[in-house]
C-alpha cells in the first residue's frame, strides 16, 4: 500500500500478510506474517520486560505476537501450546536485534496485575542483543531468578530449536555487571484453589497457560478491589474439562470457564445454580 511504501512508517493494518508454513508435526505450524517483517533489511524488536501470568515472561520472543493480523489469530493455540507458538512466530520473523525496555517493569501476575507493588517503576535498565533467546535469558538473570534460561518454557524450547542460546556461559555480556543491577522479581502464580475467600474452584483438566491464567487474572482483580470479601453467597467456578459426573447443587452464582467441554456438559453444569 501507499502507507507501507513510506520510509518512515508502515502500520501493519495496511500491510500485506503472507502465510508461513513449518513442515513438521507441531502446533501453530501455518500462520500469517507481515510482508514488511520478512522483506526488511533489518528487523529490530523493541519489547517491554515483564513477568507474565500466561507465559511466565514476555520479552524478545513473545514480542512477535504483535506481528499477527487480528485477535482471532492471537488466541489460536493459546493454551499450553502457546510456547510452541511463540517459538514459531520468532522463527518466522527472523529478527536481527532486540532492545529490551526494562526502565519500568512488571513482576508477579503481569501484564495486568492489580497490585501496586508489582509495578516496578524504577528498574531503570535497558538490555539488548541479536539473540532473542539470550536476551530473554539475561532478563531472567536481571530478575534474579535461579538458573537463568531454564524458567520460561518458550526460552527453553527456543534454544532447543536453534533460535539462540539459553546458557549463561555462552552469552557474552557488556556494560554494567549483572550483580549491580539485578533485583529479585516475584514470579507469576496461577494457583487457584484455596487462594480466595468465598470462592470454590472445581478444576478439571485445566490448562496452565489457558483457563488457569485467565481465571487468576480476574480473581486477583476481584480480590484487590474487595469484591470477593463482600459476596453474600459463595461463588463456584468450574474450569477446564470436568470429569465428575455427580456434583450436588451449589449455593450462589456459578461460572463456567473454558470451551473444551461439550455443549451437553455445559448445560449440566449450568443447571447447578439454584
Amino acid at each position: 500500500s501507499d502507507v507501507c511504501s513510506s520510509d518512515l512508517l508502515c502500520p501493519f493494518e495496511h500491510a500485506e500478510f503472507d502465510m508461513y508454513k513449518i513442515d513438521r508435526p507441531i502446533s501453530f505450524n501455518e500462520f500469517p506474517v507481515p510482508r514488511p517483517v520478512r522483506e526488511a533489511d533489518c528487523y529490530i524488536g523493541l519489547p517491554k520486560m515483564k513477568v507474565h501470568v500466561h507465559t511466565t515472561f514476555t520479552g524478545a520472543m513473545k514480542l512477535q505476537f504483535g506481528n499477527l493480523p487480528n485477535y482471532d489469530w492471537m488466541v489460536r493455540c493459546h493454551r499450553d501450546d502457546i510456547y510452541q507458538k511463540i517459538v514459531n512466530l520468532t522463527r518466522a520473523a527472523n529478527p536481527k536485534w532486540f532492545v529490551m525496555d526494562s526502565l519500568y517493569a512488571c513482576q508477579g501476575n503481569g501484564p495486568f496485575s492489580p497490585y501496586s507493588e508489582d509495578l516496578i517503576k524504577d528498574f531503570n535498565t535497558i538490555c539488548g542483543g541479536p539473540d532473542p533467546v539470550a536476551v530473554d535469558t539475561i532478563c531472567e538473570a536481571l530478575m534474579d531468578w535461579d538458573y537463568p534460561g531454564t524458567n520460561v518454557p518458550s526460552t527453553v524450547l527456543g534454544a532447543a530449536e536453534g533460535l539462540g542460546t539459553n546458557r549463561m556461559d555462552e552469552i557474552e555480556l557488556a556494560g554494567a555487571p549483572l550483580d549491580k543491577v539485578k533485583r529479585r522479581f516475584k514470579r507469576q502464580n496461577t494457583i487457584l484453589q484455596g487462594q480466595y475467600p468465598n470462592v470454590n474452584l472445581v478444576m478439571g483438566s485445566t490448562c496452565e497457560a489457558g483457563c488457569k491464567a485467565i481465571v487468576r487474572i480476574q480473581l486477583d482483580q476481584l480480590q484487590a478491589d474487595g469484591t470477593l470479601e463482600r459476596l453474600e453467597k459463595p461463588l463456584t467456578i468450574f474450569t477446564g474439562l470436568q470429569f465428575e459426573q455427580h456434583i450436588n447443587k451449589v449455593e450462589g452464582d456459578v461460572l463456567i470457564v473454558g470451551d473444551c467441554r461439550s455443549e451437553e456438559h455445559t448445560s449440566e453444569l449450568q443447571s447447578l445454580r439454584h
